[in-house]
């Protein structure tokens, strides 16, 4: 994060500014952080802190140093997320209100986002950087142009290629493609404008829940965070009952030092807790898909517990939609940051994190001022509420006629949507820079078949169905220890001896959320001797896997009427 912090940049950054002639003003630019008329945190961008990158803040003074000469042209290198992400879209918009002609030259080379060239071989970046480049050129003419002339151009492959290929061109000779960006995100890429219209109609899941949040932030998940209820109570207590000077405590418990967050003050916030109470703060998170560990939930030791959502999980009955905003973030060039959840979560059930969830019910606020879950009043199913705003309650409560959805059958229409492949593929495009939008049939019968599967699939990913037969089967006289995960023909070793048999190559490639789930869940338990239960829920996620891939096949079927429907 930038430590330029002056008043002036933040100003000029959120602000906007005006150039005034003869005591009138002849131009006003309204700001980075304005898209449209509406601020950023009107438009529900909670959190917009890249904006604060250096990088936008040396374009925007040059924006505004040739904003104030009246023509010039700026020319840069910098990172190229501004191209893209919703949170620069204000940005964007501003520049393109001040240029007449801006040229984008995108190196890519995102190591971040695993980027690869477009025949599938490897891309690299100019720099020794993982983030990913671009070039770009800002013209101001002396007299403004009615409309700005924005061309684009992508430079895949190997570093010296991209270094021959820049060092012998002319900007006069690139083949650029000419864009025209168009609210609300105004995309300086090329994008599909006339899907774009179509896919801009359907309801996005920020207006369909009334609350969302992002997960929960631990900034010291191997303390708080544990396999085992014992191990995790066991530090706790010693950590409570521990007499080190402040450098002492940090050392012994291996938690680094964090600006913002004192280890004394978490110490004072515990001293007084007995061992039963710090026993009934220790509650299951689902820390990665189908990985579902204990957490000691309390502010002293987690960064953010983020209540404000996780009020409406810890011991409720509810589940909660786990979305990611932006699929393009994870690097697989797809669209499967999705997920269901009956627990709070944590912030990085996704590769790269972010994920924000979306609870089918919200409940009254009763959280004590100690965070203590033994306070927690347990409400009734009575005491809670539908989590749809006014305005969807009103047109899914009509669009049927006399017939209104439960929440659990839109929940499991729209769990449906999200798994269609191609639902998935037409609209990755836009999937991939922020919160999906849902088409919802007006064919009932429809509405209730797509419901159904998806109600099943949710069931699934809860691991509340029972299977008669679990497929994988668990082979092996060794220790269980994981050492090396590998997988072939079926079998999916964790040494040398022991090992998981009758596991398809479909279901062990089976990602979510950029994660082989399957092999995430084993590595993430590496020098750890995997116990009974933990063989037990490997195989029943093998199932789980199996039938996820049938089920989204079926969907897919469906979903196919939902298309002809709009094209129609």
């Amino acid at each position: 994060h930038s430590t330029n912090k002056s008043k002036w940049i933040d100003n000029l950054l959120k602000k906007g500014f005006e150039i005034k002639a003869n005591k009138r003003t002849v131009y006003k630019d309204d700001g980075y952080y304005t898209v449209d008329g509406q601020t950023l945190s009107q438009l529900g961008e909670k959190n917009p802190k890249w904006l604060q990158d250096d990088y936008v803040k040396f374009i925007r003074y040059a924006h505004w140093k040739v904003a104030n000469a009246g023509k010039g042209l700026i020319g840069i290198i910098t990172n190229h997320s501004y191209l893209e992400n919703p949170t620069f879209r204000g940005m964007r918009q501003s520049l393109i209100d001040t240029f007449d002609e801006i040229y984008i030259i995108d190196l890519h080379g995102n190591a971040l986002k695993k980027e690869v060239c477009p025949d599938g071989s490897k891309d690299e970046n100019v720099f020794d950087i993982k983030q990913g480049v671009s070039i770009a050129f800002f013209v101001k003419k002396e007299k403004k142009d009615k409309e700005c002339s924005i061309y684009h151009c992508d430079l895949y492959g190997l570093r010296e290629y991209k270094y021959k290929t820049l060092s012998k061109t002319d900007i006069t000779a690139i083949k650029w493609k000419k864009i025209k960006p168009i609210s609300p995100f105004y995309f300086l890429l090329p994008k599909d404008t006339e899907l774009l219209t179509e896919y801009d109609s359907f309801w996005q899941v920020t207006d369909i829940f009334n609350v969302n949040g992002v997960g929960m932030t631990t900034a010291r998940d191997h303390f708080v965070i544990d396999f085992e209820t014992e191990k995790l109570l066991d530090k706790v207590i010693k950590f409570k009952n521990s007499n080190f000077n402040d450098n002492d405590l940090h050392k012994e418990f291996n938690i680094n030092v964090k600006k913002g967050w004192s280890i004394r003050k978490a110490w004072e916030m515990l001293k007084n807790l007995s061992e039963k109470q710090i026993q009934e703060l220790i509650t299951p998170v689902h820390y990665r898909p189908f990985d579902i560990r204990n957490i000691f939930y309390h502010d002293s030791l987690v960064w953010r517990t983020v209540k404000r959502i996780m009020q409406h999980m810890i011991k409720r009955d509810n589940i909660a939609l786990c979305i990611g905003r932006q699929a393009n973030v994870i690097g697989s060039n797809k669209f499967d940051i999705v997920f269901i959840s009956s627990k709070i979560v944590d912030l990085n059930i996704f590769r790269r994190g972010g994920e924000s969830l979306f609870p089918l019910y919200t409940y009254p606020d009763n959280i004590s001022n100690d965070n203590r879950q033994s306070e927690f009043a347990i409400p009734t199913q009575t005491d809670r509420q539908p989590n749809f705003t006014v305005d969807f309650t009103k047109y899914i409560n009509t669009l049927y006629k006399s017939y209104k959805p439960t929440p659990e059958e839109t929940l499991g229409y729209i769990y449906a949507v999200l798994h269609s492949p191609t639902y998935r593929e037409r609209y990755y495009e836009f999937l991939k820079t922020d919160f999906p939008r849902i088409p919802f049939t007006k064919d009932k019968a429809l509405f209730d078949t797509l419901s159904e599967m998806g109600t099943k699939l949710i069931n699934h990913h809860l691991l509340n169905e029972r299977y008669l037969d679990l497929e994988a089967k668990y082979c092996g006289e060794g220790d269980n220890k994981v050492e090396k995960v590998s997988y072939d023909n079926n079998q999916v070793k964790i040494n040398k001896v022991n090992y998981f048999d009758n596991v398809s190559e479909a279901v062990w490639n089976f990602e979510i959320g950029g994660y082989k789930v399957l092999d995430k869940y084993l590595k993430s338990r590496k020098g750890r001797e995997l116990s009974y239960d933990e063989q037990e829920h490997f195989k029943k996620v093998v199932n789980v896997l199996k039938e996820t891939i049938n089920i989204m096949n079926d969907i897919d079927v469906e979903f196919g009427k939902v298309i002809e429907e709009i094209q129609d």
